[in-house]
């Protein structure tokens, strides 16, 4: 009797889900099945289909933005504090004199002679400001779109999220996607480098290696995109890009490089028209403001519906089901 290699077979205790066999026993891994494509046909367009995600769920995502705002001014805050400290005359006694109707350095000695006295002072506490406040902009950026992913993704794999648990699995999940993210941004450094030396090292046929290397990052493109959603919203005992290349050799190239096309082709034009939409007196500093965090959600949103699309695994922790292992059934032994 030979046991049945290690893989994901069909959950003999729920037809709607997938269960690992380790080889020898189930473990307590267990992921949904891709839903039925609707009569609309929505789930085969990942674009359309992250659209309709964000729309189901739009109170939530509402929230979750609006506590990133909160972030987002904090840390911009303690920037602009930390600039304004730096100033000499003070920016107040800046605004104040700039302000004046009169003022006019052009043909004014007097107010050239002010704009020339301003001084800058990078000191001990504004560097250690700036370099706080943009960490609190990370911070708030990497918050807001990892409880978005976690968010939308329990939505995906169970119908239904709470804001509560999927900021506290962004948490969880937070120092292996900071850690993976450094690994990966070394990697491509090194890759980087080596690329640099070699066309260095080889001067005028440098252009020939640019040219063989436009086919491989066409090819590494969707990889490298899938990748880090994976990170967020896969299994945590998978390497996520291992676990991306296989999924995609798996379903043949092709079929996930279109639709990475069509959503990044999507995300340029939203950018184009969020630029213009922030150009627009008024309401524009609103746009500016918002436009980013709504346009990242909404990628998020669009890899997810792709990921789950080819068949990709949600995490445990995403699709809430821990039960224990059970016995196999007979027809995954091999006799």
């Amino acid at each position: 009797m030979t046991e049945v290699a290690a893989d994901w077979y069909d959950d003999p205790e729920n037809p709607n889900l997938y269960r690992y066999w380790d080889g020898s026993a189930w473990t307590e891994h267990r992921a949904p099945k891709h839903a039925p494509t609707s009569p609309g046909g929505s789930d085969d367009n990942p674009v359309m289909a992250g659209f309709s995600l964000c729309g189901s769920h739009w109170k939530g995502l509402v929230v979750i933005g609006l506590i990133g705002l909160v972030v987002f001014a904090i840390g911009g805050g303690i920037i602009a504090a930390g600039v304004a400290g730096a100033l000499e005359p003070s920016i107040w006694q800046i605004l104040d004199r700039v302000a004046d109707p009169t003022f006019n350095p052009e043909i004014n000695a007097a107010d050239q002679a002010f704009i020339e006295s301003i001084r800058f002072d990078i000191s001990t506490t504004v560097v250690v400001s700036v370099i706080v406040g943009v960490l609190i902009l990370i911070f708030g950026q990497v918050i807001v779109l990892g409880t978005a992913a976690v968010y939308l993704a329990r939505a995906k794999a169970r119908s239904e999220s709470s804001l509560r648990d999927a900021f506290a699995l962004a948490l969880s999940r937070l120092p292996r996607w900071v850690g993976v993210y450094l690994l990966w941004i070394l990697g491509l450094a090194v890759i980087g480098g080596a690329v640099a030396v070699v066309a260095i090292l080889i001067g005028e046929a440098s252009v020939l290696l640019v040219l063989l290397a436009i086919p491989a990052l066409i090819y590494t493109f969707p990889f490298l995109w899938l990748a880090p959603q994976v990170l967020l919203i896969g299994r945590r005992d998978e390497p996520p890009f291992r676990t991306t290349i296989r999924k995609i050799k798996s379903q043949g190239w092709g079929k996930v490089a279109v639709p990475v096309l069509l959503i990044n082709l999507t995300v340029f034009g939203l950018n184009i028209a969020t630029g213009i939409a922030s150009a627009l007196p008024g309401v524009g500093f609103l746009f500016s403001i918002a436009s980013p965090a709504a346009v990242g959600i909404l990628t998020t949103a669009m890899a997810i519906q792709l990921w789950d699309s080819i068949g990709g695994a949600f995490g445990e922790d995403i699709t809430g089901d821990r039960s224990g292992p059970s016995s196999p059934p007979d027809d995954k032994v091999i006799v």
